[in-house]
């Protein structure tokens, strides 16, 4: 009987091990560079459709603003079940778009009028309709933008100003709208916008051929050499838990390489993230809750299969791997999840039947989660055995 207790007290223990896993499952922390990419999904494979960008909401759920070709101005959102989408402008405007999600979950969109004279437009869901707005009316104005919510449900833009080679920046202010320019001399292409904790914003973009760097004190703007390489299209920045910057762009003084400033408060200091050469291209980065970089970028080192490809860094060096060998020619745009999880979308290209936007997302790798539970089941199992 001693026996036969014994052995059912063992048995008890097991079961239990078999739900203490999952919340230790639950519990453990699985760092992103043990995530892996395994759903992608097609958000519009209707006609050309490109020049996307990804938002998350407070629930996770991904949406997309991308331009239609022939058509203008898309919107798409996930339930959690299936993508719907919508068409904001059908006049074919809805070049070089930029997405936020405020707090509600509304989307906010910059994008380019490609129309006319190319100006620069916003459009914002409200919970019922679409408002749409136009920004400014310079000619050539608007492309190269990027797009931030503040604290009020506010929007604020960095664009580029191609006549006048100027960068500048827009924001709401409840009423109307205001416009400055930040600076001028050739500065303003690949412009990226985040607000900090006090919603000033700060401003990367490439100027004078170099990484710059552009914030407001309350008063006047001030600008920055991040670094002096060869900076010359997109750049994409993001602020740490201490507001500063961190960007990720592409120096092209050789063969393009993936490269990462970070601004630590006193300096700034620059790591090849890929030096592979041809890389970098349309990049986009996000910090997870350890103020830990995730990258998302393209591959052009064979020019038969543009890759996308995704970078993080652990704390002590940075891992890569390529998310897909799709012909990826147009943008890239990341963000994390409440898990730290990245969710990617992107251009795939088709050739001459069209092109794609396309969603990916990473999950847990399946060895980790093995060796989580594996692990939790010895220790618990373990501890009964004791008892």
């Amino acid at each position: 009987m001693r026996h036969r207790e014994h052995r059912t007290v063992n048995m008890r223990g097991v079961a239990g091990c078999l739900g203490g896993c999952v919340v230790a499952a639950i519990l453990f922390a699985v760092s992103p560079a043990q995530a892996t990419f395994l759903n992608t999904e097609i958000v519009d494979n209707v006609g050309n459709v490109g020049f996307c960008s990804l938002a998350l909401d407070s629930a996770g759920l991904p949406h997309v603003a991308y331009y239609h070709e022939g058509v203008g101005l898309k919107y798409a959102v996930h339930d959690g079940l299936a993508w719907s989408i919508q068409s904001i402008e059908t006049d074919n405007s809805g070049t070089h778009v930029s997405l936020a999600v405020d707090a509600a979950g509304n989307p906010h969109i910059s994008y380019v009028d490609s129309g006319g004279q190319y100006h620069l437009r916003y459009a914002h869901h409200n919970g019922s309709s679409w408002i749409k707005q136009t920004v400014d009316t310079g000619n050539y104005t608007g492309r190269y933008n990027g797009i931030a919510v503040d604290s009020t449900g506010q929007p604020h833009i960095s664009y580029y100003d191609t006549y006048n080679a100027d960068l500048k920046y827009a924001y709401h202010n409840g009423t109307s709208w205001v416009k400055e320019t930040v600076g001028g001399a050739d500065n303003g292409v690949g412009t990226s916008i985040a607000l900090d904790s006090s919603d000033t914003p700060h401003i990367s973009y490439a100027g004078d051929y170099q990484l710059k760097y552009a914030t407001h004190d309350g008063a006047s703007w001030s600008t920055t050499v991040a670094n002096t390489g060869y900076a010359k299209v997109n750049t994409s920045i993001a602020l740490d838990s201490s507001d500063n910057p961190r960007i990720s762009w592409a120096d092209f003084g050789g063969q393009a390489v993936l490269k990462y400033s970070a601004y630590n408060g006193a300096s700034w200091s620059t790591q090849t993230v890929d030096g592979t050469g041809g890389v970098g291209y349309e990049s986009s980065i996000a910090l997870d809750g350890s103020d830990n970089p995730h990258v998302s970028y393209l591959d052009y080192s064979i020019s038969t299969s543009k890759r996308l490809k995704y970078a993080t860094h652990d704390g002590s060096a940075w891992s890569k791997e390529t998310v897909n060998d799709d012909p990826t020619s147009g943008e890239t745009s990341i963000a994390l999840d409440g898990a730290g999880l990245p969710h990617i979308v992107y251009h795939h290209n088709l050739g001459y039947t069209g092109s794609e936007v396309k969603y990916t997302n990473a999950v847990p790798e399946p060895t980790s989660i093995v060796l989580l539970l594996i692990g939790a089941m010895a220790l618990l199992c373990r501890r009964r055995a004791m008892r």
